[in-house]
């Protein structure tokens, strides 16, 4: 009996953290570079941060595949992809992925900068950015929006990207 007991207590076991580790892998498989590049793209539409120019220079830190998608969807629009920080003219929008080497020293540069910040680290709209991403388990992405920051740095998000955010003051 008690031999009986323990099988199915290992059996238990098992299941559970499988459908747990399934939650959680399913989860990270909509975290794809592809769409964090689509996101920002579309983004360019609905925040307003341009040089006297008219053209927007994205900047990309710690995600070479996000990096090449953005660049390749740009195209030759007003819009310039990089991962230099001493960029001339500078980045209007930067996206920092978290598993940059250097994640807290950047979002502290460009948290000073009037530059749009966005990311995909929990809590970063709150902490210092602008935009976040926030990946659920549906594959569907939610938006965090620091609207007093974005404010201070004389950044126009749109009203329709604010409607369908969650609004940080």
């Amino acid at each position: 009996m008690r031999v009986k007991m323990l099988l199915f207590g290992w059996v238990f076991l098992v299941v559970l953290l499988q459908s747990w580790f399934s939650v959680v892998l399913a989860k990270e498989a909509f975290k794809d570079y592809k769409l964090t590049a689509v996101y920002i793209f579309k983004l360019l539409d609905h925040v307003e941060v341009r040089d006297h120019s008219g053209k927007a220079t994205v900047c990309v830190f710690g995600d070479e595949r996000v990096y090449a998608t953005l660049s390749k969807i740009v195209g030759k629009k007003k819009i310039t992809v990089s991962q230099d920080e001493n960029v001339s003219g500078g980045c209007q929008i930067v996206y920092i992925s978290v598993f940059h080497e250097d994640y807290d020293r950047l979002l502290a540069k460009y948290s000073d900068m009037n530059v749009a910040t966005i990311g995909d680290a929990k809590g970063f709209a709150k902490k210092h950015g602008i935009i976040e991403f926030s990946w659920q388990a549906d594959g569907k992405v939610k938006f965090f929006i620091n609207i007093n920051r974005a404010k201070r740095k004389n950044i126009r998000i749109n009203s329709d990207l604010l409607a369908i955010s969650t609004v940080i003051k």
